[in-house]
């Protein structure tokens, strides 16, 4: 029979890594945000500075998003892993 090996410590930096990711894009986008638009004083540039900005803040949260929910669900397999790592040890108990 195959054994399972999982590397918790793994998973679990993988985890807190993605959860860092995502509060590093979202300060990102804040300070993206914070840029006043007059500090460019030619309109033209000013303006497509300022939808470079919109599209980068946008492309930015979404990435943050994404990489918080992976994060929440690589938690959920973590977990699900202990829980069939503490049922596997309960039963070689009973068994042995």
């Amino acid at each position: 029979m195959p054994d399972v090996r999982i590397d918790f410590d793994v998973l679990e930096t993988t985890r807190r890594t993605l959860a860092d990711i995502g509060d590093v894009l979202t300060s990102a986008t804040d300070a993206v945000s914070d840029i006043p638009s007059a500090a460019v004083a030619q309109s033209d540039l000013r303006d497509r500075l300022h939808e470079m900005g919109d599209f980068w803040g946008s492309s930015l949260r979404k990435l943050s998003t994404f990489a918080t929910e992976a994060g929440a669900g690589l938690e959920g397999v973590v977990d699900a892993f202990r829980s069939l790592d503490e049922q596997i040890a309960d039963s070689l108990k009973e068994e042995g």
